[in-house]
Formats: structure tokens, C-alpha cells, sequence
């Protein structure tokens, strides 16, 4: 159910966690789910617990300040790059909460992941 994104969408973590699970068999798979998760990851480096993946809107039902959803970006990231060696993702341009114009570098993102839970 919560898995298809059906209902209250997909979790931030759930999304992350299940990243460990595939970037060894599909890493090119996992690049892409790590940019579209990071996208729906707001300006102040918090998440929505959960988002809808065909609207990359974040459910504001559940909301926000689930204080260790950011850092499993952050966890999904490191594990992507620890195994294919491609740290050009950390250059990739993705905007907060799916907004135009607030692109910024992923490296920016996880920036912020950290600076929320600190």
C-alpha cells in the first residue's frame, strides 16, 4: 500500500533506506531516485516524512520534523557513491520542495540535512 505510493504517499526515509538495497544491483536506477527524493527536500534541509512520488509533493497531512529523515539523504548518498565511485551527483542541480528557480547542488542538500538535525 505505502510502498506503491497510494494513500499518504511514499516515505522520505522508507525511499532512502530502500536505496541500500539496490545501488549495488542498479546504481543508475539509484542515481535517479536520489535526485527525485532530494527534490522534495525543503530550503531549511528538513523533509516531508512522506511524498507523493507522481506529484514530487510533499504530504502536508503527515508534515515535517522527523528530525532523522534528512540524514538518510545523506546515508542513501554516501552509499551511492561509496559504490560506483561517482561523486558527479554531489554537483547535480536539484531544487527544494520541487520548486523553479531554488535549484541548488546536491552537496547543498545534504548540507542542509545536516544543519537541520544539529
Amino acid at each position: 500500500y505505502f510502498e506503491t505510493g497510494i494513500g499518504r504517499g511514499m516515505g522520505f526515509r522508507d525511499s532512502n533506506q530502500d536505496l541500500l538495497g539496490f545501488v549495488h544491483l542498479v546504481p543508475e536506477r539509484a542515481r535517479e531516485r536520489i535526485l527525485d527524493i532530494a527534490a522534495t527536500q525543503m530550503a531549511d534541509g528538513s523533509a516531508y516524512h512522506q511524498y507523493q512520488p507522481l506529484t514530487k509533493r510533499g504530504n502536508n497531512e503527515v508534515g515535517s520534523g522527523f528530525n532523522d529523515d534528512p540524514m538518510w539523504l545523506v546515508a542513501g548518498v554516501a552509499a551511492y557513491v561509496r559504490e560506483t565511485g561517482d561523486s558527479s551527483i554531489l554537483d547535480e542541480p536539484v531544487p527544494f520542495d520541487n520548486a523553479p528557480g531554488s535549484e541548488a547542488p546536491l552537496w547543498e542538500h545534504l548540507t542542509r540535512s545536516f544543519q537541520f538535525v544539529l
